[in-house]
């Protein structure tokens, strides 16, 4: 938890952290402006929660993550399909014929349209701007 901003002509004093669960309310510790403006706590929470602080002038954040529980990774299983995973196997069987063949595809459309080659023999090199010099060291 850190403190923000704090308003001027506002005069702010300590700032205490909460945080509630169930019906129980917990101190998470104390914020002092110049003394002590940022906490670093680790707190595991298994229930839902709520974090709150007792100041109307000066903002408090917060930071942290939520750790996957195994009811959620399930969930993320069960949404995988057979049929999201069919393309894949076509493009696979694809590389296999371009690998076999040892040429690459011919490229069309857009892409192909915007290449544009040019052969670095034929362009004159002015050695005055070049930023090396033709030392042999």
């Amino acid at each position: 938890a850190a403190l923000g901003e704090v308003k001027k002509d506002k005069a702010t004093g300590p700032v205490v952290v909460y945080v509630k669960v169930d019906d129980q309310k917990l101190v998470l510790g104390t914020l002092i402006k110049d003394a002590i403006p940022h906490i670093s706590l680790n707190v595991v929470l298994e229930k839902e929660a709520e974090l709150s602080h007792n100041s109307k002038n000066v903002a408090v954040y917060f930071s942290g993550y939520k750790v996957l529980g195994d009811e959620d990774i399930e969930d993320s299983d069960q949404s995988d399909s057979d049929a999201e995973l069919a393309p894949l196997t076509e493009h696979a069987e694809a590389a296999k014929e371009l690998a076999k063949s040892g040429k690459p595809a011919a490229e069309t459309g857009a892409v192909a349209k915007q290449a544009k080659i040019v052969d670095p023999t034929s362009e004159v090199k002015d050695e005055s701007d070049s930023d090396f010099s033709e030392e042999v060291y």
